[in-house]
């Protein structure tokens, strides 16, 4: 499988030393991905899908900026869910609210 690199990644508490090429972002608990028209299925697909296996991820937003458009998934049990796809509003990110 190739690596995969998302847009932004907000990690928790690091349990483990840091990857000293700073090339792994450990125990992930918000990813965002940019949609582009090239990447949109593969982000959508089987990114999301390979992020939902990861225990610490608590939301993963998928933002099209060329439609305004942001859909949240966020940790629901064991699975992502999705939330309500927002048009041109605000996204509230509750991984990292305050």
């Amino acid at each position: 499988m190739a690596s995969r690199y998302p847009n932004v990644v907000v990690t928790g508490f690091e349990r483990d030393a840091p990857d000293p090429k700073g090339r792994v972002a450990r125990d992930p608990k918000l990813i965002v991905e940019v949609l582009s028209e090239s990447r949109a299925a593969v982000d959508r697909g089987e990114k999301l899908d390979e992020h939902g296996f990861i225990g610490t991820l608590q939301e993963h937003a998928l933002i099209d900026s060329r439609r305004r458009w942001c859909e949240a998934y966020r940790r629901e049990n064991a699975a992502l869910r999705s939330t309500l796809p927002i048009w041109g509003g605000r996204v509230e990110l509750q991984s990292i609210s305050a």
